[in-house]
């Protein structure tokens, strides 16, 4: 509950939160109803600000006069029906006019603002969001200090003084009254900014920033609709025609299918019941019937097809992937187990998920793993297989490879301080070996257990053997394989570059195994972030997918004995941002049914009816002063120091943090931002510190009254008032605006808030800087500052995050979105949440002039930028790629034969011998990669051409 209730404090909510609990229960907690009025208001305020911003008018105020308090009523309620409309679409009535009836002769204005000024947006009184100056300058205010900083203490003063600050606000409605924000005050700031040192006067440095563009836009999210049960019933009848057509695929006769799939369908509807979800989007539950009608399709005409979800970071895509995969599994565990069929040595898996980077595997799999564990109780429950998940890609080892650094792993615990020690295997691999009393366990970091804070264990056994079996404290995951094993589970997960390696290593389980009369083989085939999938990497990438099918239908044709069979597979695809779908697709599946006409029936997306405003992102654009020669990174260091330190920190689990990252393209640029971070040669431990009167001082103080020491250097160079200054560091920030310090940038009252709890000896505790990137990857939950290159721009969250930052122009408009996308990962707690985005950048510099174009004329809305960015995906047009792809399918159908592949591996083979393959048989295996984009009397002629320049090159004897 908030420290102040408004509901219970205001009939008029209080009728408004009736309403609410009539047409949308779930959603009607007094909690989340506040926070999403008070949102309503503060909406309202930055969007006027963004006004005064845009025109430079960074000193002046919002005048609050009775008629705006109308207009900010009439957003409460637009933004409250939307919130019912979202969670009820079949609500009765005009519920926008009963809301306005309720509302309209209420004083939920003053009451939100005086909420907003003295509690903040996290009811915690350190993060306060406004400021309020009335005419005869009366603003009832409160100190935290009580012989010491005391939080409890302040915000049982606010609480005191709330009463008294509705009724000033009232009495001055009528002449009216001025608010500010942080969202102004950041960007005040910004464009005041300058470089400031201790032994330095404010006069000798200039201004850094010519311009500050400012947009606040509430992030549009999905709300959930559905609750297990209903989603439950509404896929059940797809679900039955998918279960019936996997069936008749696999050739099982369906004399009984009836009874298996009500146990099909009773193990499922438990599983969602059980998995901790408490309602669904309806976007997700839409995703998953389409997911399945297109299995159930794709089965029986046997013609691979294609879905594509798009949808914002943190709307709950991965789960419609994640759930088809899931009952892709299960059905074809339940079937084999009612046939006899059981489990397989040569076992094939029913999905593969496919990443491009393993950071990105490596966060997935935690989730998929939490899944897996909870079905695989109720399977255990009804004594079925489970669901087995395998992973290949660096990370996973040999058994051997641990086993045989165990001995000096164990010697060197004998001598460490801790009660483990790093383990380096191959590749540059991390374990680590823990020794808790008389157990040792191996512990693998680069996933998380189910519970999303512990790692997996594998147990050391007598002579330094380990057992294979993964724990995740004392429960055992028999279900997973963390070790490298030439089986494969029901779901396999891998990299693009290690799947090439299966292609060209002859005929392998992976792509299908014959079990009896029957072929069985992957039926999902699930990619992650295909945005990533461009220039000419995502060239190969597409061909790898189109490769996965060819196999699919190759290894299916040869089993059946029918050259003329096809093959069912849904190819499912995860991105947040997708510029011009139709033209991306269809170049990425390199398949001509994918137009700008039928676009649609290869995508979900969010539909605008179930999203409604929760928190805001702030978009800054700072432009560098043309004035003085400024360097680049030092206008980046200014700019993450004020919109960082004067973002509220986030409170979790009774303590406060916050990170920001700083996203580099180019990794000379991330060296150099990061050393000046460290600000060498003075500290190495933290961010913008410097030696001062023998103290390590952060230069952020300089502008925060709560450290007087290094703050009086800036009070006695401006002339304030001493007794105001110390007033303010108590937390009277009523009384900012009276100072020299505040006009001119150089006091920064968000930021002394949130050091009366968050501070070190002589600094903020916000200061450790680390790196994260593909050369060198520190440890980003002990951190708050992160430079990163494109390492962290997709998969990977933190919930803590509420700054990212561009230096200099991204790669694309879509790499920029994703990486907005790291920050506001906890609105849906806190609708008031409120995170930044920031980019600098010139018009005067050649490459960012289009960028700016763009920024400023969409006013900051990113995601309506998309169509404009510069994709590029030459699947058609990229010949020598094609070249290249044709040699690979030349060793690869080589290989297909047992005895080439013996003779590859001895060594014994004649690169030569591929220009004797028979050509007609090649063009059978290689015809469906290149059937899009050759006919047949082109794709001879490119074969021939590859012919002659192999037989050049090696100079094979006839």
């Amino acid at each position: 509950m908030l420290p102040v209730s408004l509901v219970s404090n205001d009939h008029a909510l209080s009728q408004a939160y009736k309403l609410l609990q009539q047409t949308c229960p779930y959603y009607a907690k007094p909690n989340f109803f506040e926070k999403y009025v008070l949102n309503s208001v503060l909406s309202y305020l930055e969007e006027k600000e963004q006004d005064l911003i845009l025109g430079m008018r960074y000193d002046e105020w919002i005048r609050i006069r009775k008629e705006n308090a109308e207009k900010i009523k009439e957003h409460i309620v637009k933004n409250l029906a939307k919130l019912i409309y979202a969670c009820n679409p079949q609500t009765a009535g005009d519920v926008e006019e009963d809301l306005r009836k309720l509302v309209s002769g209420s004083d939920v204005v003053e009451k939100s603002i005086c909420y907003l000024y003295l509690f903040g947006i996290y009811n915690d009184c350190i993060s306060r969001y406004i400021l309020i100056r009335t005419d005869n300058g009366q603003v009832p205010d409160y100190s935290f200090y009580h012989n010491k900083y005391d939080q409890n203490y302040a915000c049982n003063e606010a609480q005191k003084v709330f009463p008294d600050c509705i009724k000033v606000l009232q009495d001055a409605l009528n002449n009216g009254f001025d608010v500010r924000t942080r969202f102004i005050e950041i960007a005040k700031d910004l464009y005041l900014v300058k470089q400031r040192f201790p032994d330095r006067s404010i006069f000798e440095s200039y201004l850094l920033i010519d311009r500050v563009f400012a947009y606040a836009h509430p992030r549009e999210l999905p709300i959930g609709r559905h609750p297990p049960g209903e989603l439950c019933k509404e896929l059940e009848n797809m679900a039955r025609q998918f279960f019936v057509a996997y069936h008749q695929y696999l050739g099982i006769p369906c004399d009984k299918v009836e009874e298996e799939f009500r146990d099909y369908w009773d193990i499922f509807c438990r599983f969602i019941n059980s998995v901790g979800i408490e309602l669904y989007y309806s976007f997700q539950k839409n995703g998953i019937r389409r997911a399945l009608e297109k299995l159930r399709k794709t089965l029986s005409k046997k013609e691979p097809d294609y879905l594509v979800i798009q949808a914002p970071t943190g709307s709950g895509k991965t789960e419609i992937m994640l759930y088809t995969i899931i009952l892709a599994a299960l059905a074809r565990k339940m079937i084999f187990h009612k046939h006899g069929l059981g489990e397989s040595k040569a076992n094939t898996p029913v999905a593969l998920i496919i990443y491009p980077r393993r950071a990105l595997a490596n966060d997935q799999m935690s989730r998929l793993v939490k899944y897996l564990q909870v079905i695989n109780q109720h399977l255990k429950n009804r004594q079925l297989p489970p669901i087995t998940v395998t992973i290949k890609y660096t990370e996973i080892r040999p058994k051997e490879d641990i086993e045989s650094r165990l001995p000096q792993a164990f010697e060197e615990l004998k001598n460490a301080t801790a009660n483990e020690v790093e383990i380096v295997l191959p590749h540059g691999v991390k374990a680590y070996l823990v020794q808790e009393g008389n157990h040792a366990f191996v512990e693998l970091r680069f996933i998380t257990c189910p519970d999303g804070t512990s790692f997996p264990r594998l147990r050391v056994l007598d002579n330094n053997q380990i057992d294979e079996i993964v724990l995740c404290g004392n429960t055992k995951l028999d279900f997973i394989t963390l070790t490298r094993k030439s089986t494969y589970g029901d779901v396999h997960i891998t990299l693009f570059e290690t799947l090439r390696g299966h292609l060209l290593s002859g005929f392998r389980t992976l792509f299908g195994v014959k079990r009896g009369n029957i072929f069985d083989h992957p039926i999902v085939i699930a990619l992650d972030e295909i945005h990533t999938y461009t220039d000419i990497p995502g060239v190969r990438y597409a061909f790898m997918i189109r490769r996965v099918l060819n196999k699919i239908r190759w290894q299916r044709q040869r089993a059946l004995k029918n050259t003329e069979a096809g093959f069912g597979a849904l190819v499912m695809g995860m991105s947040a941002t997708i510029p011009r779908p139709h033209e991306f697709l269809s170049a990425l599946f390199i398949d001509k049914r994918i137009n700008e006409k039928t676009v649609k029936d290869y995508l979900i997306e969010v539909e605008e009816d179930e999203k409604i405003p929760l928190g805001t992102e702030y978009f800054f654009i700072v432009v560098p002063t043309r004035r003085a020669p400024v360097d680049a990174l030092s206008v980046s260091i200014q700019t993450l120091m004020t919109t960082f330190y004067n973002t509220p920190s986030l409170p979790k689990n009774a303590i406060y943090t916050k990170k920001a990252l700083i996203f580099v393209d180019e990794l000379n640029v991330l060296y150099r931002l990061k050393n000046e971070l460290y600000d060498p040669p003075y500290f190495r431990e933290g961010a913008l510190k410097r030696l001062y009167n023998g103290k390590y001082v952060g230069l952020q103080d300089l502008r925060n009254p709560y450290f007087p020491n290094l703050f009086n250097t800036t009070v006695r160079e401006l002339r304030d008032d001493a007794k105001v200054i110390d007033a303010i560091s108590k937390g009277y920030i009523s009384s900012v605006t009276m100072t020299n310090s505040w006009k001119y940038g150089e006091l920064w009252w968000g930021y002394m808030l949130d050091s009366f709890i968050n501070k070190s000896e002589s600094t903020t505790i916000f200061n450790k800087v680390i790196e994260f990137s593909s050369r060198h990857r520190d440890n980003i939950n002990e951190a708050y500052v992160v430079v990163s290159t494109s390492s962290l721009e997709v998969g990977v969250d933190y919930s803590d995050v509420v700054l990212i930052y561009q230096h200099g122009a991204p790669r694309t408009l879509s790499a920029l979105i994703q990486r907005a996308g790291r920050a506001g990962r906890r609105v849906y707690e806190n609708p008031l949440m409120r995170i930044i985005v920031g980019i600098q950048l010139s018009p005067d510099v050649p490459h960012q002039a289009h960028l700016f174009e763009l920024f400023t004329t969409a006013q900051g809305k990113l995601r309506d930028l998309l169509s404009n960015d510069m994709i590029f995906l030459p699947t058609e047009k990229s010949e020598e790629v094609h070249k290249q792809l044709l040699v690979e399918l030349l060793l690869e159908y080589y290989v297909l034969n047992r005895e080439n592949r013996k003779k590859i591996l001895s060594g014994k083979w004649d690169e030569c011998e591929l220009l004797r393959l028979n050509y007609d048989k090649v063009k059978s295996y290689v015809l469906y990669i290149f059937k899009d984009i050759y006919d047949q009397q082109k794709l001879e002629n490119l074969y021939q051409q590859v012919m002659n320049e192999l037989n050049e090159r090696l100079q094979c004897q006839p």
